[in-house]
């Protein structure tokens, strides 16, 4: 009686890998979502679109000589300007005060992506307060005569709409860096709001404070002008605001336990 022989395990074939089903445009709109799903970020962009509106046509209607349309815009997108920060701190700290990093990461290990996605989200979100704000303006030019005022001067020009750009990108990148370093909302939005009263006061108490407080200025967009000492008052300001904390916030995520 023969023994039977157990048959040779056939080699299995390597299976293909599949890829991955979340891609960059899979990032972004979740990224959107998350930033419009929230009733604090809801409640943020409701103020948003009040203050923005008030403060453009009311800068217009209550004018005794002829503003212009550039004096409108910034006024329009002045508080823009800080609830962009807002909204930025709270797009990155809820993930971690919320608990929802872990699922966010779940889903999408590539950790990089996830947050490439959350700066790009809040770039679209920076252009398109200064298109709120343009259309404000332009609101603002033809109904200021009917609140008495005179109508503006329009005075738009390449230049003026990239500086109120570069501002609105700045404070946003802002509120990311620092939400980012911080993980909760707290810390960074009462530190970064109070910043300028309290350069503000420093300032006035001591010349030389202000011209070094001059070098780290949140909003140096707004100040600058074509001098070199200019620009690198916008390299240290940059420098000090986004890409320190912004660093030191991206390693730890990169790199630490969720």
């Amino acid at each position: 009686m023969s023994a039977t022989q157990p048959l040779a395990a056939r080699p299995s074939k390597p299976t293909p890998s599949k890829p991955s089903p979340i891609n960059f445009g899979s990032a972004l709109r979740v990224e959107a979502h998350k930033l419009l799903d929230t009733r604090a970020n809801q409640a943020v962009i409701a103020g948003l679109l009040a203050l923005s509106a008030c403060f453009g046509i009311g800068y217009a209607a209550i004018a005794k000589t002829q503003p212009s349309a550039s004096g409108i815009l910034g006024a329009a997108v002045g508080p823009g300007n800080w609830l962009l920060m807002v909204l930025s701190i709270l797009l990155i700290s809820s993930e971690f005060t919320r608990r929802t990093a872990v699922h966010t990461f779940t889903l999408d290990p590539n950790r990089p992506r996830v947050l490439s996605a959350k700066a790009l989200v809040l770039l679209g979100a920076a252009v398109l307060v200064l298109v709120l704000g343009l259309a404000i303006s332009l609101l603002a030019v033809w109904t200021a005569p009917v609140f008495g005022a005179p109508r503006a001067l329009l005075d738009f020009d390449a230049s003026r709409l990239a500086v109120v750009l570069g501002s609105l990108c700045f404070t946003t990148m802002t509120g990311l860096a620092w939400g980012l370093l911080a993980r909760n909302a707290a810390a960074p939005l009462v530190f970064l709001l109070l910043w300028p009263t309290v350069s503000h006061i420093l300032g006035n108490v001591s010349q030389r404070a202000a011209e070094i407080l001059g070098w780290i200025n949140i909003e140096p967009v707004w100040t600058m002008d074509s001098s070199l000492r200019s620009w690198a008052m916008l390299a240290t300001s940059a420098l000090v605001w986004v890409v320190l904390p912004g660093a030191l916030g991206t390693f730890r995520l990169l790199r630490a336990d969720l």
